[in-house]
């Protein structure tokens, strides 16, 4: 008896242990579904908190997320669920004033340009997002398309589909002068990845970077001398519309250009122009919609869904570095801090 009188008061001790602890947990909000995470992942998230996820990878509109997140701590957000990083600026303002208590925010991508940072601070908001686990991705993808359109592979395609093949002429890597217009994880990568196929590399960079066997170039030598310029900045007040309307006819006759950055660093209008024009023979790159855009209906602007840092491999290293960032502003020891 006495027995069965102990193991019920350790019982009741460690109910309200538990009731202490989950009224102190912080409330997370995962903006992707579970099944995304594997057991090891879920488990760290509910150690963290009391975690709740959306049911699906859908659109919501900001009254369901609203409903969702409004008690919420912290805030794993994936713009997708608000129609991806073109659209969801002004929506995510509209869905963080609908979470008074909010303490972080945890972004799964690398880039920040949606977020209003002058909001966030206002509000002691800590702010994390994922550095650095699309490099190999976006790298490859970059080579892909210089690949794709130095052989006129897609251009061959759209014709073939159209009924109106003939034969393309195409060209080797080893005779290309590429020419990589931003030096940091990205663009080091595909520098590294064209040296390897042989081609001759040259860069710009703001600042002064030494990379072996790849020369150091001003913008004007880029320009003038490249086979293939791949855009690699970083999307910024000082780089929107790098690729200006003066810049874009000092590229070379013929040369094709690939943006691995966002379309607002190039003049869409003098594009076009010089795409029509045969002066730029192709220009690829991602965005979520043509419509209404100069480079609409060009055969030449080859035009993509924004996809190239999506595989297997570096989703897996998104989720990692995103768990532990939930995890860390749960500790109350945020790691890759967004500086607002």
């Amino acid at each position: 008896m006495f027995q069965v009188k102990k193991i019920r008061k350790i019982q009741k001790m460690i109910a309200v242990l538990l009731l202490t602890w989950n009224k102190h947990m912080n409330k997370i909000v995962v903006l992707q579904p579970k099944s995304e995470f594997n057991g090891d992942l879920q488990y760290r998230l509910g150690y963290s908190g009391e975690v709740e996820y959306v049911d699906s990878v859908r659109e919501y509109s900001v009254e369901e997320l609203i409903h969702l997140a409004k008690k919420a701590d912290i805030l794993a957000f994936n713009p997708d669920r608000m129609g991806g990083i073109e659209k969801v600026s002004s929506r995510l303002q509209e869905l963080l004033e609908g979470i008074p208590n909010l303490k972080g925010l945890a972004l799964n991508t690398w880039r920040t340009d949606y977020i209003n940072k002058d909001y966030l601070k206002e509000r002691k908001i800590v702010v994390s997002n994922t550095p650095n686990y699309y490099v190999e991705a976006i790298a490859t993808q970059a080579v892909a398309l210089l690949l794709g359109c130095a052989r006129r592979i897609f251009l061959a395609d759209r014709r073939t589909q159209k009924r109106k093949y003939r034969l393309e002429l195409g060209r080797e890597p080893r005779s290309l002068a590429v020419g990589i217009v931003g030096l940091g994880h990205v663009g080091e990568r595909v520098a590294e990845l064209c040296k390897g196929l042989g081609m001759s590399v040259s860069a710009y960079n703001r600042t002064p970077k030494r990379i072996e066997n790849v020369r150091r170039a001003d913008i004007d030598e880029i320009l003038r001398g490249s086979d293939v310029i791949v855009l690699c900045l970083s999307t910024n007040e000082e780089t929107i519309g790098f690729l200006s309307k003066e810049r874009i006819p000092r590229i070379k006759n013929g040369a094709i250009v690939i943006n691995m950055s966002d379309k607002k660093l190039v003049n869409e209008k003098a594009m076009a122009d010089s795409l029509k024009s045969g002066k730029i023979d192709q220009y690829a790159y991602e965005t979520e919609s043509t419509h209404k855009s100069p480079l609409e209906g060009i055969e030449t602007a080859l035009a993509f869904k924004p996809f190239g840092g999506y595989t297997r491999e570096a989703l897996g290293r998104n989720r990692e570095v995103w768990v532990r960032n939930i995890e860390d502003l749960s500790r109350g020891k945020p790691t890759n801090m967004v500086s607002l």
